[in-house]
């Protein structure tokens, strides 16, 4: 049996461990209220972005590195004299050929990857690389810093729309201020397709360059948040 000291400790203990659970427990959050709101815009894409290859196949694998070394040598010297042209080899590969489960012989390749914003400038080098290059991918792009500039400037609209929800959200409640609890800032890009028309006509000793459209693609900055209302 407990004595009455025990008893009167046995009360205290249970008495401190339900006002400590009392004072564990969470603040209600009743009057927090989560939402989001966007600002979006179109962005010109300023970056075209150009990836040409220099193949060779037959049975001499020797002979095949020569002449795509050959090639992209004549390539990249090509490519010098645009100096509004920022240029890059990329994979070399070499691959066997098979007819029949019979390897009968290789191919190697060489990519060349260019890029600029001078439209005219690049156009006109494929012009001259599709001589003795192939072209595998025309696309275009933003650059970072127009990218960069046009999400600052959404993230500041994004921003201002969800201050007014909040305090548009305050009225409609009848309450007197709120508080932002938390706060997020995401962005979306819907990456453009491929525009372009290769054209097959040839041009004295060269083929035609081809003829691309830029276009533009979408940007957008989602604000999601959460407030919280004051009582009155």
């Amino acid at each position: 049996m407990l004595t009455k000291m025990s008893k009167h400790a046995l009360k205290v203990f249970i008495l401190l461990f339900f006002s400590s659970a009392v004072l564990a427990e969470p603040a209600d959050n009743y009057n927090r209220i989560s939402f989001n709101s966007s600002a979006e815009t179109e962005i010109p894409n300023d970056l075209l972005v150009v990836t040409m290859s220099a193949r060779s196949a037959g049975d001499n694998l020797q002979k095949l590195s020569d002449d795509v070394n050959k090639t992209m040598k004549w390539a990249l010297q090509q490519a010098k004299k645009q100096p509004e042209v920022k240029f890059q080899t990329l994979n070399y590969s070499t691959s066997p050929r098979y007819s029949k489960g019979k390897q009968t012989g290789w191919q190697v390749t060489q990519s060349l990857k260019l890029s600029s914003t001078d439209t005219a400038s690049i156009v006109k080098l494929m012009g001259k690389l599709q001589q003795q290059l192939q072209t595998g991918s025309v696309s275009y792009q933003v650059t970072p810093e127009a990218r960069e500039q046009t999400e600052q400037e959404l993230t500041k609209t994004a921003l201002n729309k969800f201050s007014q929800q909040a305090d548009q959200i305050r009225k409609t409640l009848q309450r007197s201020s709120y508080k932002i609890v938390a706060i997020t800032i995401g962005g979306n890009h819907q990456q453009p397709r491929p525009m372009m028309a290769m054209s097959r006509m040839l041009e004295a000793d060269a083929m035609a360059a081809p003829a691309i459209e830029a276009g533009s693609q979408t940007a957008k900055v989602t604000i999601s948040g959460t407030i919280e209302l004051s009582e009155q």
